[in-house]
C-alpha cells in the first residue's frame, strides 16, 4: 500500500488590494490575507513569498507588514511571520513560513500594506496587485 500525498499551493495566485487614503499617516493603507494549503503529509514546512506588480508606479513606494500565519486546519506550531519590508523592484518578499517539522494543513497569512504616493482630488484609493507563491522545504 502507498500513500499519495497532496500538493503545496496558495489559494490565489493574484490578490488585488484596495487601498484607502489615510490622512494621519498621509499614506495609502489597507489589508489582505493569502491562504496556504500543504496537503503533502511531509511536514517539511514551506515559505509564502509575493511580488508586487509594479510596485514603484508613479514614483510610490511600497511596505508589505506580514503578521504571524494564522491557523485555518492544522497544527499552530512553527509558523513566523515574514520581516516587515519595503518592495524593490522585482523582489520576492518572505510572508510567513512553517518551519520543517510544522506546516501540514492550512493557513492563511495576514498582511497590512502601505503605499506612499502623491494623493490629490479624486484620489481617496489605489490598489496593489500581490503576485504569491509558496515553496516547500
Amino acid at each position: 500500500m502507498s500513500v499519495h500525498g497532496g500538493a503545496l499551493s496558495v489559494r490565489q495566485d493574484r490578490v488585488v488590494v484596495p487601498l484607502t487614503w489615510d490622512a494621519a499617516t498621509e499614506r495609502y493603507r489597507g489589508q489582505t490575507s493569502i491562504d496556504v494549503i500543504d496537503a503533502r503529509g511531509t511536514l517539511s514546512g514551506w515559505t509564502l513569498k509575493t511580488a508586487v506588480d509594479d510596485p514603484n508606479r508613479h514614483g510610490s513606494h511600497v511596505w508589505l507588514r506580514p503578521s504571524k500565519p494564522v491557523v485555518v486546519d492544522g497544527d499552530p506550531s512553527g509558523l513566523v511571520a515574514g520581516e516587515a519590508t519595503q518592495v524593490r523592484g522585482n523582489q520576492l518578499v518572505t510572508l510567513g513560513s512553517a518551519t520543517a517539522g510544522d506546516g501540514g494543513g492550512s493557513y492563511r497569512v495576514p498582511v497590512d500594506i502601505e503605499v506612499s504616493a502623491p494623493h490629490g482630488p479624486g484620489s481617496s484609493s489605489v490598489a496593489v496587485t500581490l503576485l504569491p507563491q509558496v515553496f516547500g522545504a
